[in-house]
């Protein structure tokens, strides 16, 4: 579940989800989205596959209650 996004427009870019196994997809989908117009297809997928890792390891971690705060600068 997303709790916020803060748009950056061109600059930094940000979202805060809860720590479920709904994460990994959420983030996902926000950084495909942020790197949409920088990016060619094959890049987004490496770039999808780490993000992925990331926010399941702060998943199994973390705190079971905690958030997860990602940022990106296109």
């Amino acid at each position: 579940m997303v709790t916020r996004v803060t748009p950056g427009g061109e600059g930094r870019q940000s979202i805060r989800l809860h720590a479920t196994p709904a994460a990994a997809r959420d983030a996902r989908v926000w950084l495909n989205d942020v790197a949409a117009r920088l990016l060619e297809q094959p890049r987004r997928a490496d770039l999808e596959l780490v993000i992925s890792e990331i926010v399941t390891n702060a998943i199994r971690h973390g705190r079971p209650d905690g958030e997860i705060l990602l940022a990106a600068t296109p």
